[in-house]
């Protein structure tokens, strides 16, 4: 398999397309992930608990989608705490 790595691009040495590979996965492929999973969560969420906790779904929606990580970031630490303790009826 490590003749077969080398084939594929010999002008990088050893071990580099590994750490290639979780380069990609920790900048590109895991902050992707928790955008789609955010988007997923928030949109399965009722309507009526957004609106028991005076939260706005579309405009969270739309901050994560015009925003990205720093909207999703917003919805994990600020919002989504509000809709927990809202559907646990606190």
């Amino acid at each position: 398999m490590h003749a077969l790595a080398s084939d594929l691009n010999p002008l990088l040495p050893h071990g580099v397309e590994v750490a290639l590979l979780v380069v990609v996965a920790v900048l590109v492929i895991l902050p992707l992930a928790l955008w789609v999973l955010s988007l997923v969560d928030a949109a399965g969420r009722p309507s009526a608990l957004w609106a028991a906790t005076g939260q706005a779904k579309g405009m969270s929606i739309a901050l994560m989608l015009v925003l990205g990580l720093v909207g999703v970031a917003f919805y994990w630490f600020v919002t989504r705490p509000r809709l927990v303790l809202a559907a646990r009826g606190r």
